[in-house]
């Protein structure tokens, strides 16, 4: 049996942290104590050390990359590279079937892999192609955070079995994306540790860093070369209002990461809303749209509903 013998000490430095990202949140501090109770799992020593008995066994999943782990749980997968006109080189990873297309795309830092490094019971990609769904997922452009060896190395010394990735790589999660013990998908948590973070664009992150710095959903800014850009001193907004293609949003109400506001902001805009889902648990953060332990019950239902009623 596992003895998480600092344990305790771990949680309440992470809950100091939390509470200081949170200020920028205008949670209260009662908010935060709540969430970070009622997320720990009751009698915590005694449940996590059960959730993490295999520590010291390490899961060959971590050195595997996508279409092996694709091809290990007997799933036929095809690869593509589509150049786009300005001459990037995206990657695409297909796990053919008969049903609708479902083409699924990573946010930031992160890439294809999130969408299988949960397992065959949790990740989304083969849930959907279970059910006979044509899953495309896409690899966006990579400049920082490559595949390379020392990034793989710094991975798997760190979170490379299930005791280092709950203790460190799933606590820092935590503070970037919100608390929920209750989708913490232990048993995968050093597959999904050794597969993200993975590639971005430096442009992409500056750009979410404006985002976020000027409270507006609007185009790069490139400063002084904006008026050579765009025909304005700043640049412009994004036209949501003109998107004619039928959108549904989920949301998680402890999601630190889409604060609750800007969803009301984005619904009011968009003329085709055709769903607006709340996942049916208090505290499903961020990262639990794709990490969950419980994708299955709390999302893939409603996906399919989805897919049925635009199809």
């Amino acid at each position: 049996m596992v003895r998480l013998r600092g344990f305790n000490l771990v949680l309440f430095l992470i809950l100091i942290v939390q509470i200081r990202y949170s200020s920028s949140k205008k949670a209260s501090l009662r908010d935060i104590l709540k969430d970070f109770h009622d997320t720990l799992p009751k009698n915590n020593n005694n449940i996590i050390e059960q959730k993490l008995r295999n520590d010291g066994k390490i899961n060959d999943d971590i050195y595997l990359n996508i279409t092996q782990l694709i091809t290990k749980y007997k799933y036929s997968v095809e690869v593509y590279e589509v150049i786009t006109p300005d001459g990037y080189v995206i990657k695409l990873f297909r796990i053919p079937g008969n049903g609708a297309v479902v083409f699924l795309m990573h946010g930031l830092l992160s890439s294809a892999d999130e969408w299988i490094s949960g397992g065959v019971e949790s990740g989304l990609a083969y849930l959907l192609a279970q059910l006979g769904y044509d899953v495309w997922m896409a690899l966006g452009v990579v400049e920082i955070f490559q595949d390379s060896r020392t990034l793989r190395g710094l991975q798997r010394t760190f979170c490379g079995d299930m005791v280092w990735a709950f203790t460190i790589c799933q606590h820092l999660i935590f503070i970037i994306g919100g608390f929920n013990y209750n989708q913490t998908n232990y048993e995968q948590l050093p597959v999904i540790y050794n597969h993200f973070p993975s590639g971005s664009s430096f442009k992409q992150i500056q750009h979410f860093a404006q985002l976020a710095l000027s409270g507006d959903f609007r185009q790069f800014d490139y400063e002084l070369k904006n008026f050579k850009k765009y025909g304005s001193l700043a640049p412009p907004s994004y036209p949501v209002e003109k998107i004619t293609a039928p959108v549904a949003i989920f949301y998680g109400e402890g999601d630190w990461l889409c604060d609750i506001s800007d969803v009301k902001i984005l619904k009011s805009r968009l003329p085709n809303l055709v769903d607006i889902y709340r996942v049916d648990d208090d505290h499903f953060t961020h990262f639990d749209f794709v990490h969950a332990a419980d994708t299955k019950n709390v999302l893939l239902a409603n996906i399919i509903r989805l897919i049925k009623k635009i199809h």
